[in-house]
């Protein structure tokens, strides 16, 4: 049965130390299946771009930016995915408990105006049955509007061995 927790995101600004309530946050606040956690997504004043934070007893423990669509894959992690514009591009998973990041699926186009990747992707759909997910993939922002991206399908465990990078480092918070 495919979960579909996907926000589609829009929203106003918030910052890192403040709890966020759903007027805050461009989809309210989404909560994890057991209601222990939310994620709060804005929009970045200088940019426009979105910003994904989780919440836990409103302090924000994560942050992520240039989130393109997330999904709760359970009480205390999530799987999202990042556009190259201001973010590291690819999907990853976040498990809340023992703050591990994986990059699941990695860009592999690079160039120097992408020097971390150029790869769009975004999350279109978890099946918690099978542990995929789909998503949707062009292999240069920059050429969006001239090809089509295509839709993808991965096991969620079988992350990419090649998406391990010195470069990676997301922040946690």
């Amino acid at each position: 049965m495919k979960r579909l927790f996907l926000a589609i995101l829009v929203v106003l600004g918030l910052g890192m130390g403040a709890s966020a309530n759903s007027e805050q946050c461009l989809s309210g606040q989404v909560w994890s299946p057991d209601r222990g956690l939310y994620l709060c997504v804005t929009i970045a004043s200088m940019g426009g771009y979105k910003t994904a934070t989780i919440f836990k007893h409103d302090k924000a423990i994560f942050e992520v930016k240039d989130v393109t669509a997330f999904f709760w894959v359970s009480n205390t992690a999530i799987i999202y995915s990042v556009s190259p514009i201001y973010g590291l591009p690819g999907i990853f998973i976040f498990d809340t408990g023992t703050q591990k990041i994986s990059r699941v699926v990695c860009p592999k186009v690079f160039g120097q105006g992408y020097p971390n990747g150029a790869d769009y992707f975004v999350l279109s759909s978890h099946n918690e049955s099978d542990g995929t997910i789909t998503f949707w993939h062009s292999p240069n922002v920059e050429l969006m509007n001239k090809l089509l991206p295509e839709s993808r399908t991965v096991r969620i465990r079988d992350s990419d061995p090649s998406c391990l990078s010195p470069k990676f480092r997301p922040s946690i918070r």
